[in-house]
Parts: structure tokens; sequence; C-alpha cells
């Protein structure tokens, strides 16, 4: 197919995830990138080049002549409105598969809203939302579900501007600015004035089909359009009816998309105008599927209201006058919204201008601020809070529910949606809750007993697959003896294939399948006993998961206890093996000092001695001096040599002395070391 055929898809931002994708739908031609930087995105290329992939890294968006060489483009961020910007730079791309994270802009985390011209493609939208994978929620509950689309007030998505933000929001509380529209996508589908014209004027006039199609009771085609141009008393006039859909194009929230842009080559127009426009409300909408396969869900003949369905038709149905007569008087409906009556081509000129604007939604989120919705039901002020509403009672006087704790909001009347609420102070929460089951009893039972099981009989039994309905997101499938559901934003699945071989190629959440319809669709909305039993078994895996980890940490925990009561064990025992050693050292060092003083009294007996026999030998030294001339020159040296041997005696001993004493002193020392390093050890290791 021409044009563009590219792929978005958005995954959990984790690198596994990324590569799985990667191992799913291997690159095959053409370099690829990644845009982003951080943890993520270098874990991605690592990862990405063990299995023999290059990624190029780019920490910014490149530039487009660099881009369009991509065929495999991946971003890593993770901020919806970051996210969104750089995904619509990739607006001219074409023949390229995108993989982001899921942002908390993605289609599945937020409504959607549909207003559209009537007349201008109303059902058109309403397919194109379904293929795109919203499911249709229709009318807007009081908390609208992601992933759903819903009209903005009540059951019909033509809603005027002025009607909404002007009437709607004089009678809302609070000036309706807690209503989600301001913090959702706004898909906006108009049309070419002329062509709505030739539409209303084929149409209102049907018995059945408008309420009011007796107003053009007998009247002409050319009667009918001319009324529908001027008409003041009912309907209004052309200008009036398009023209107050206009102030729509305005807001950053808003996607516009024209008819001639969607409706593509069965409807008279370009099959890439159709590409292009459905890839740009992809980027913007973080949209998961393949653009070509959305695009051939779009067009949808068996609608209750489609006529033709082809653009450009005033051209051969109005007279030549009255087209220009019309381009002068709505001259400023046609040039909002980019026509021309007479142009060259068909798709307005605005259109590049809306695809390539980026949405903007309010950073202000009401619904954490109370707000009273109703005053005096019942003797209470009906409050909407938290998601909740909660009912006060009016002696309760004025009070801040956000200044309340929880086990005082817990005592109040509270519910998911007002009516649930209102029935619960009119007939108590049991009685409710009874009264409930018993109506969804009986409403199973009427859905088991429709004739819609009894038409699918021959396709449950045919090889050729049946798509029979579709329901939140997913494409209800009879085939071979059960019924299937296939998440639309997969897009295509071949069923031609070996069932268990399906299976393996998809997540259990792509496919679902039963023997009935209703466990199929229980098994949608989570209610099933398999869906119940497999959560069970997942929360109490994770209870396990959680508890096996708190063992292990006790586990270890006790074990770095041992450990440190081993080590003071071990120390307390080197203590007490160290404090007999040190006793038995203190043993011999007290045996040495012993020893030492002995030698010290010795040699103190020896000086004393030594000291007498100098006194003495001075003494007998002077007798000799004295006796000299009796006694023979060979006692005197006896004498002599005597003192002197008692002399070179003492000064040997001295030396002794202070040998032990410096001995004594180095073992002082050494002890001192050796206890004050123990004593380091132990304190240090003692738990």
């Amino acid at each position: 197919m021409k044009g563009n055929s590219s792929e978005l898809r958005f995954l959990e931002p984790t690198a596994r995830a990324f590569a799985e994708a990667f191992r799913d739908n291997p690159p095959l031609n053409g370099p690829v990138y990644l845009v982003g930087h951080g943890e993520l995105a270098d874990t991605i290329v690592r990862d990405a080049a063990n299995e023999g992939v290059s990624v190029i890294a780019h920490a910014d968006i490149p530039p487009m002549e660099v881009l369009k060489q991509a065929r495999v483009l991946l971003f890593t961020e993770t901020r919806g409105e970051q996210l969104g910007d750089l995904l619509l730079a990739c607006l001219d791309l074409q023949q390229v598969r995108i993989f982001a994270p899921k942002s908390d802009w993605h289609m599945s985390r937020k409504p959607l809203f549909i207003v559209s011209i009537p007349k201008a493609g109303t059902h058109l939208a309403y397919e194109f939302a379904r293929a795109l994978g919203y499911a249709a929620g229709i009318q807007i509950p009081d908390f609208p579900k992601p992933g759903t689309w819903y009209c903005i007030e009540y059951s019909n998505s033509h809603t005027v501007a002025r009607d909404f933000f002007i009437d709607s929001v004089r009678r809302a509380p609070f000036g309706n600015r807690h209503h989600p529209v301001t913090q959702s996508p706004v898909l906006f589908v108009y049309r070419h004035p002329l062509d709505i014209l030739v539409s209303e004027a084929h149409y209102y006039h049907r018995e059945g089909k408008t309420v009011f199609a007796g107003y053009f009771s007998g009247e002409d085609f050319e009667h009918r359009v001319r009324q529908l141009v001027d008409d003041e008393w009912l309907l209004g006039s052309l200008r009036q009816r398009v023209g107050g859909f206009l102030p729509w194009l305005n807001f950053p929230n808003v996607i516009p998309v024209a008819f001639e842009e969607l409706v593509g080559g069965a409807g008279g127009g370009s099959a890439r105008a159709q590409l292009k426009s459905i890839w740009a409300i992809q980027l913007k909408l973080q949209a998961d599927g393949i653009t070509k396969d959305i695009a051939a869900q779009v067009f949808n003949q068996n609608s209750a209201t489609f006529r033709e369905g082809r653009i450009g038709g005033y051209l051969s149905q109005l007279p030549s006058n009255l087209i220009d007569e019309l381009a002068d008087r709505c001259a400023d409906v046609l040039s909002g919204f980019g026509y021309t009556v007479r142009g060259d081509s068909l798709i307005p000129s605005r259109v590049a201008e809306f695809q390539s604007r980026p949405l903007r939604y309010s950073a202000k989120d009401f619904n954490e601020m109370p707000l009273t919705v109703e005053q005096d039901f019942m003797g209470c002020n009906l409050v909407r809070y938290a998601r909740r509403f909660y009912a006060v009672p009016l002696s309760a006087g004025v009070i801040a529910l956000d200044e309340c704790a929880p086990q005082q909001l817990a005592r109040l009347p509270s519910a998911t949606t007002l009516a649930e609420l209102k029935s619960v102070l009119l007939i108590g929460r049991k009685a409710y809750d009874l009264q409930l089951a018993q109506l969804n009893h009986t409403g199973l039972e009427l859905h088991s007993n429709t004739a819609n099981n009894v038409s699918l009989a021959y396709w449950m039994e045919s090889e050729e697959p049946c798509l029979f309905d579709a329901y939140k997101g997913f494409n209800l499938v009879a085939w071979k003896g059960r019924y299937f559901a296939l998440r639309q934003s997969v897009g295509t699945i071949n069923l031609a294939q070996n069932l268990q071989t399906l299976l393996t190629l998809y997540t259990p959440d792509a496919i679902l399948m039963a023997r009935d319809v209703d466990t199929l669709m229980d098994d949608i909305d989570g209610i099933s006993t398999a869906v119940r039993l497999t959560n069970n078994v997942n929360g109490n895996i994770a209870g396990l998961q959680a508890q096996l980890d708190d063992c292990a940490r006790s586990i270890q925990t006790q074990s770095e206890q041992l450990q440190l009561q081993n080590v003071y064990d071990m120390a307390r025992l080197y203590g007490e093996k160290i404090e007999g050693s040190l006793q038995a050292l203190s043993l011999q060092i007290e045996d040495s000092v012993v020893k030492g003083l002995q030698h010290t009294l010795t040699s103190i007996i020896q000086q004393h001695v030594y000291d007498m026999s100098r006194l003495y030998g001075e003494k007998i030294e002077g007798s000799l001096q004295g006796l000299s001339l009796q006694i023979e020159d060979s006692v005197v040296k006896s004498l002599q040599n005597t003192l002197t041997s008692i002399i070179q005696q003492h000064a040997g001993l001295q030396g002794e002395v202070h040998k032990q004493e410096e001995r004594i002193m180095d073992l002082n020392n050494k002890l001192n070391i050796r206890n004050a390093s123990f004593l380091s050890r132990l304190f240090r290791r003692k738990p």
C-alpha cells in the first residue's frame, strides 16, 4: 500500500520489555535509532548489541534527514507530554516501526471524548475509535474509564461548544470545572458545510430517523435544501448549525480531523491522506497499531445513518448559483475550517496545521477537591471527593472532607456513583446490594437465552472465523468450536494457523479463549473464576515471595549475629589464653626482677665491701708506709694486686646491674604494647 504503513507499539518501561519486542519483531533493513538517555537507554543499547543488533543512540531527537533513514525507532521517555512531543516529530516518517514506553498519556490510561457535527461522519468517528482499541462507553459516568470513548454530554456526540461551555457550566456545580474533558483528548470530526447540507436534505425528512421529520413533510429535495439554509425557527441556519462547532478548533486538547481525511479511498478521498491522518492521531493519542490495519476498519457502510459517505457531493447536487451564494454567506465558517467551494483539492487547507499541533491537557485536577453536587438530599449534602460520593449530614455543619481522617470518612455513607449513593440512602446498603445481585442474576439469565448464541452455532463449527461483536477493546470471534476475544490494539491477527502456535505468539491478555460468550466476557471483565483464581494465585505467589524475602533477610541477620557471636567467643578464648600467657610471662618477669634485685644487692654488698676495702686499704696503705721499712717488698706488691682485683670486680658488677635494668625496661614496654593491641581487637569485635 502506498503511503504510511507504519507501526506504533508501546511497552512497559523496562529493558526486558524492549528486549522481548526485539526478539519478537527483529529489525529487517535499515538502521535502528534510539532517542533518549539514562539507565534504560544504556541497557537497551547493550542488550541489543548482545543480540547482534546495532542501535544508534541520540540523546535528543535528531534532524528529520536522519530520522527518515530509520526503519526502527526507539524512545525511552516515560513522561506523557514530553513523549508526545517526541512522537509528533515523527509525523512525516513512513514505513517505520516505533517502540516507546507506556506513559500516563497512553490511550489505555485516558478516556477519549468524541465531538462531531451532525451529518459530518459521526459513525465514522465511532468506527475509528473502535479500530484504535477504545471501548464504547457513550454516555459519560461520574468517573469515566480509561481506554473508553464517551460523548461529552448525554448520549450523542453533537455537542455545540456554546451549549457545553455556557449553558452546562451555568447549570453545573462549581462551573463544571470537574468535568474530565479538560484532562482528556477530544476527537472532533468536521466536514465541508455544503456536503453537510446535502446530507441533511437527504436524511432529516425520513420517517423514524429524526423526531422532527414531519417538519419537512411534503417538501422535495430542493425545498428542503432552501429551508435548511435559512431556517430561523427550529434548526437555525446552516451557518449557525455548523458555525456553532468552530470554537472546538481552538482548544489545545482537541484533535480536529476532517471527514475528507478520514474517509479514505472508499469514500472518494485519498488513501494517502487517510493514512497520514490516522498516523498523526496515533502519535497524539499514543495508540498502538499498524496504521494500514486501522485504516481498513474505519469505513463502515453498515452504519444505521450511512447514506453515501462520499466527499464533494455538493458540487453535483447543489445549483451553481446556490454554491456561490453560500460561499459568500458562510465565508467565515468555510475559512474557519479551511474549506473553499471550488478549489482544486477537497481536503481542507488547515489539515497540516491541525496534524502538527501538539496536545496539551489542563494541569488542574479537581478530583481531590471536595465538591457539593447536590444539597439537602434526605438531610444530607452529597459531596464528590477522591473519586467517591459522600453523604454529609446537614447536622454536621460545614466540614472539609479533605481534612477528615480516614476513620471519619469511613463513617459517612459513600459510593462510587451518585445514583448508587442515593439508592443507599433510600433503602440502605444491604438492601441495595441484595437488589443489585438479583438484577445481575436476572440479566445473566436473559443474556444466556438470547438468540445470539443460537445464531453463532453455525460459526462454531465452521473453519471460517466469524467476527460477531466488539467489547471493551476486544473483537469477539467464533471459530472452531470456541469463542475468542482478540485485543484490537494488537492489530491484525492471522487465525489461519495452528491454535497452539497462535497462542504462543501473543501474550495471554492479547487473546482470550472460552467455550461460551458469557465466560469470555467475564474473562474480559476480570470477574471469571479462572481470572480471579489466576489473580489470587499471582497474589499468593507475590505474598509468598515477600515472606521468602523476609525469611532470607531474617536468616541473613541471624547468620550475621551468629558470626559475630563466634568472633566474640573466639576472642574471649584467645583472651583467656593470652591472659594465661601474660600470667606466665609475669612470673618470668618477676623471677627476672628478683634475680636482678639479687644481683643488685650483691652489687651493693660488693660495693660496700669495696668501699670498706678501699677504706681499710688506705689505712693499710698508711700503715704500710709506716711499716714500709719493716715489710718486704713482696708483701707490699701482693696487697696492691689484691686491691686492684677488688676494684676491677666492682666495675664489672656495676655494668651488669645496668644491663639488667635495661632488660627489665624493655620487657615492660613489650608487655604494654601487647596488652594494648589485644584490648583493641577484643573491643572492636565484640557484638
